[in-house]
């Protein structure tokens, strides 16, 4: 079974690295992710030539998430830097403030 790598230095340009999810569990991967004070969890995988090519043609990304029988969360999927970043702020101005 293949993954898409993980890059451990930043999420972003702008979005360091700030917690390692699950580091110490065997039964996961580590997830190098930032969060913030309001609990806003952003991570990004780097994806290989060959994986870009497979998104390219197939012009799919696939998620699965581990619910536990609990509701899905709300989840923001994207190719932006930019965008994805703003997404964030948004997140936090609408929601918490």
């Amino acid at each position: 079974m293949s993954m898409l790598k993980m890059d451990f230095k930043r999420v972003t340009k702008n979005l360091s690295i700030t917690h390692r999810i699950a580091e110490n569990q065997d039964e996961y991967l580590t997830l190098p992710a930032n969060i913030n004070k309001n609990g806003i969890v952003c991570f990004a995988f780097k994806i290989t030539f060959k994986e870009l090519l497979k998104i390219v043609f197939q012009r799919r990304i696939y998620i699965q998430t581990l619910t536990f029988g609990k509701p899905l969360q709300p989840i923001h999927v994207n190719v932006d830097a930019k965008d994805f970043e703003d997404n964030r702020k948004w997140t936090i101005d609408e929601i918490f403030n």
